[in-house]
């Protein structure tokens, strides 16, 4: 499972990774968020919020950001004179 969590981390996005992981999770069973986050090294929240949107249907929305979340333009944060 070790191997499998690190391949796979750095080739997906932020949501998908919530969701994989969860999903790790789910599968150990007890102590599998814990364990999930002493070898991915992201936060329990993260993996807890992948669980509950896999058992909800958050999964399925096309979004990864809520709208107005988006990462602003360089060209945007430079004051115009």
């Amino acid at each position: 499972m070790e191997e499998h969590i690190k391949t796979l981390l750095p080739y997906l996005n932020e949501k998908q990774k919530r969701i994989f992981l969860g999903s790790c999770a789910k599968t150990l069973g007890w102590g599998g968020v814990k364990a999930v986050c002493e070898i991915s090294g992201c936060s329990k929240d993260i993996v807890i919020r992948g669980k509950s949107e896999l058992e909800t249907s958050e999964a399925g929305e096309a979004r990864i950001r809520k709208k107005g979340e988006d990462v602003k333009r360089l060209r945007n944060l430079i004051p115009k004179y």
